[in-house]
């Protein structure tokens, strides 16, 4: 897949990172997410609570999570502990105040 001509470039696929675990349940920021791993040729899995986490868990190991630390439906700090001791070598990328303003 070639950029149009001065778009940007997307950078070569994350090396063994085929599956991409979205835990968030915000709609608009995974579709987000999901665009870029589109173009990156990953498969985005999502997880909006503790049991569908565990479902995507058990389903395969996923090459990159990313998680929400603001999410309103799990807890956070439990669910990367949940991740690290199902897959303890996958990265753990977490974020917090995206698009949040206080008015």
């Amino acid at each position: 897949m070639t950029a149009p001509q001065g778009a940007p470039s997307m950078p070569a696929p994350i090396a063994g990172a085929r599956k991409l675990l979205v835990v968030m349940s915000d709609l608009l920021f995974r579709s987000k997410i999901d665009e870029v791993a589109r173009r990156l040729g990953l498969e985005m899995r999502v997880a909006k609570s503790p049991e569908q986490l565990e479902r995507q868990l058990a389903a395969g190991e996923p090459g990159l999570v990313i998680i929400d630390l603001e999410e309103s439906s799990l807890d956070p700090f439990a669910a990367i502990a949940s991740i690290r001791a199902a897959v303890p070598s996958v990265p753990v990328l977490g974020f917090a105040g995206h698009g949040n303003v206080d008015a």
